[in-house]
């Protein structure tokens, strides 16, 4: 019986071409001591991707991983400028109880309680 190999491919190349006010609003983002983080990191990824900089330089430019820079060149590429400024939202799995009361039934459930520092 023959052995089956999985071959993962190499991702094509994107090209990120941006208009000269696009280009201005990442670098905006990306220069000013007020942004978050998180979008500094986005900003810098798309500059770079759009001078032609490889994925391994972006991510050791930014210190991110790789599904970190495929994910906002795909998000910009996909939603524009205000797609790196959004969260896309994540809802948790847990419930916080709003009263003490209500926590004893979910501590003897075994269910994570959050009303109170541990």
């Amino acid at each position: 019986m023959p052995r089956r190999v999985g071959v993962w491919a190499m991702r094509t190349g994107i090209s990120v071409t941006l208009s000269p006010a696009v280009r201005r609003r990442l670098q905006a983002v990306a220069r000013n001591r007020n942004s978050p983080q998180k979008h500094v990191w986005r900003a810098r990824i798309v500059l770079l991707s759009a001078d032609g900089i490889g994925t391994n330089e972006i991510m050791r430019q930014t210190g991110t991983s790789k599904t970190c820079v495929w994910r906002w060149q795909e998000r910009f590429m996909a939603e524009g400028f205000d797609g790196l400024l959004r969260d896309k939202t994540q809802h948790s799995r847990t419930t916080a109880c709003r009263t003490y009361g209500n926590c004893m039934p979910r501590i003897m459930a075994s269910i994570p309680c959050f009303c109170f520092p541990i």
